[in-house]
């Protein structure tokens, strides 16, 4: 780690500079599209629902359930299907 061994560095010192950051997509138990809200509601940067459905399509998200009429307003929690 910058020249010096990691084993010599002390462990409190790792954890201030070091983090990690999960790479996995999870949805909240939420509506997908509220998932992608997510932070951003009740702000002026909230999107509209177009803008959202637009994400989605770029994103290729692969809705779980094709039977349902608006399929990206159920509340889901897990991995996010991403085809």
């Amino acid at each position: 780690l910058d020249g010096r061994d990691v084993a010599t560095v002390p462990h409190s010192e790792l954890h201030r500079a070091v983090a990690m950051v999960g790479q996995e997509p999870v949805l909240f138990a939420r509506s997908v599209e509220r998932n992608v809200k997510y932070g951003l509601e009740g702000t002026p940067f909230e999107p509209s629902d177009d803008e959202v459905r637009e994400a989605l399509a770029l994103a290729n998200f692969d809705s779980r359930d094709d039977d349902k009429d608006d399929d990206h307003d159920q509340g889901q929690g897990g991995p996010l299907g991403l085809s």
